[in-house]
């Protein structure tokens, strides 16, 4: 059976509040494990800006891209690759992709409320982004079969065709499996998060801000997909969170039970 043709018009979207558009998942109960959409949602709670969320699957992305006139950016390889997050603010008419320029649009349309992204510093903020690919990196063998599992039936198979035309392997062929490997791939994750600590030194924010900023929110965006991944009581997600004297769980549960609903 044939997957039905995408179809989108701006106009069906709310008029007095942002969208937000999020990839699609089959988990419950947020329906998404999109690191770079959580630290948008992160600021859009922190700012209390009204927003709407409008799941997209993954197989639809360039097809909604093209229709809001937003442009590819910066994929797996050299070639463009169309993402998400993005935002549409019905008051401005004006559609954002990219999780920092989104969270830096929001800092100048809304100047009303706290800053993410402090004057000045988008070049600090971008090497700390490449940076955080390291984290991505060390996590990658024991999160991607899980992530495969979790898109949904109409986008799994683009999901893994592009993986593994990437990475010349099955998925299934990643994930360690032995015990030692298993435990390698552990020790190199524990490794960038003490590393990660370190950025944070004393500061419970790693700005030394009263309050979290984009890094924050981007470092909590990454644990909530590890915790949605492993989910909350297992025995993987439990060693992150107490890791480093408990400052992962600790940060993310400020993050989520501060605007999270």
């Amino acid at each position: 059976m044939a997957a039905e043709p995408f179809a989108f018009n701006i106009d069906s979207l709310p008029p007095d509040k942002i969208t937000l558009f999020d990839i699609r998942y089959d988990i419950e109960p947020h329906k998404s494990v999109s690191p770079w959409s959580w630290a948008v949602k992160y600021t859009l709670y922190a700012k209390k800006i009204p927003f709407h969320i409008k799941l997209v699957e993954m197989v639809d992305i360039p097809a909604l891209s093209k229709v809001l006139g937003l442009q590819p950016g910066e994929g797996f390889t050299a070639e463009p690759m169309y993402t998400l997050p993005a935002i549409y603010d019905p008051s401005t008419k004006k559609a954002i992709v990219d999780s920092l320029a989104i969270n830096m649009y929001l800092d100048a349309q809304y100047p009303e409320s706290p800053r993410v992204v402090a004057e000045g510093t988008k070049g600090l903020i971008k090497a700390f982004l490449t940076a955080m690919k390291n984290l991505d990196y060390a996590c990658f063998p024991v999160a991607i079969e899980i992530c495969l599992g979790l898109t949904t039936a109409k986008s799994r198979e683009h999901f893994r065709s592009t993986r593994e035309k990437l990475l010349g392997v099955k998925i299934e062929d990643i994930t360690p499996r032995e015990p030692e490997k298993v435990a390698a791939a552990w020790a190199g994750i524990k490794k960038v998060f003490d590393t990660m600590d370190g950025w944070y030194g004393d500061n419970t924010f790693i700005m030394g801000t009263d309050v979290p900023t984009h890094a924050d929110f981007v470092v909590a965006g990454r644990l909530m997909l590890l915790k949605e991944f492993f989910r909350e009581e297992s025995e993987e997600w439990n060693r992150i969170a107490g890791w480093n004297d408990g400052r992962w769980g600790k940060l993310l549960k400020y993050c989520n039970d501060m605007w999270v609903v």
